[in-house]
């Protein structure tokens, strides 16, 4: 079995697939960038600024849908992504088994139908569609794809039809078919594909410093209002004392002017000492 590390603990990391990716870039294109950082700084000009992320990934998003056909064979930037992430890609070739299946654009790519035919039917190519169809519903009932799950998979389908396998050849067809991946001439699927994964997690780390120092921010603000407040509650007491304390003395009609300016903010210091003794 294969995991990739990711911060989320789901085994697979951030932009894995081609939807991933092509989804990120649109958004990016959008203007996300402008209207999250508008937020926080809304005072900020960004006339004439030619090299946000936005111009990027707008450059990129088009690169990316000129290679997939505007969306329409994001399959063939998933085997770009296969032959990037080679480490990956065994583990991911018992998925594109599924995916060839039910891809013939796919199929024909990877030469699927040939080294099926050759390999795992030992050279029988008038059963093969046949074959091929109940193979595909057999593992359409999985929950997941892997070297053993689609090897007794391919089993129960021959043992269904009366042909016992001795000894499975699912091991040499799923190795035939990776090396067939990781041979495909994709230089520029591949080129965009780092491209846009560089784009996209810098863009990321990006975002994500903003917000962290929106929170530090937010948070400095809320201590500073605190403590303001915590000030202002400790002066209205010390008022309130000083209004006691004339009251005492009698001094309420010369403390009058002081107590007016000391509520208007002037700077003076009136202590007890200066309100004297009777």
């Amino acid at each position: 079995m294969c995991y990739s590390l990711d911060p989320y603990n789901t085994g697979t990391p951030k932009y894995s697939t081609a939807q991933e990716i092509y989804e990120g870039l649109q958004t990016l294109a959008q203007g996300e960038e402008i209207g999250f950082i508008a937020q926080f700084a809304p005072d900020v000009s960004w006339e004439g600024q030619d090299y946000t992320y936005q111009d990027q990934g707008g450059k990129l998003l088009e690169q990316f849908e000129r290679l997939s056909g505007y969306g329409e064979k994001l399959w063939i930037m998933d085997l770009a992504l296969s032959q990037v992430d080679s480490n990956n890609a065994a583990c991911e070739i018992h998925d594109l088994v599924y995916e060839a299946l039910h891809n013939s654009g796919l199929a024909k790519r990877v030469s699927f139908k040939r080294l099926f035919c050759d390999i795992m039917l030992g050279g029988n190519t008038r059963q093969y569609a046949e074959i091929a169809q109940a193979y595909a519903d057999e593992l359409g009932g999985l929950s997941r794809f892997g070297y053993l799950e689609n090897m007794l998979a391919f089993t129960k389908v021959m043992v269904t039809r009366g042909t016992p396998v001795i000894l499975s050849p699912y091991q040499k067809f799923s190795r035939a078919l990776f090396e067939k991946v990781c041979n495909l001439k994709l230089p520029e699927e591949t080129k965009v594909i780092i491209q846009c994964r560089s784009l996209l997690t810098a863009y990321d780390d990006f975002i994500f410093g903003i917000r962290v120092n929106q929170a530090l921010y937010d948070e400095q603000q809320h201590f500073w209002e605190q403590k303001a407040a915590r000030l202002q509650a400790a002066y209205e007491k010390k008022l309130a004392g000083l209004w006691a304390v004339a009251e005492r003395h009698g001094l309420l009609p010369e403390m009058g002017a002081e107590i007016r300016l000391l509520e208007e903010g002037a700077e003076r210091d009136i202590s007890l000492e200066d309100l004297g003794d009777d």
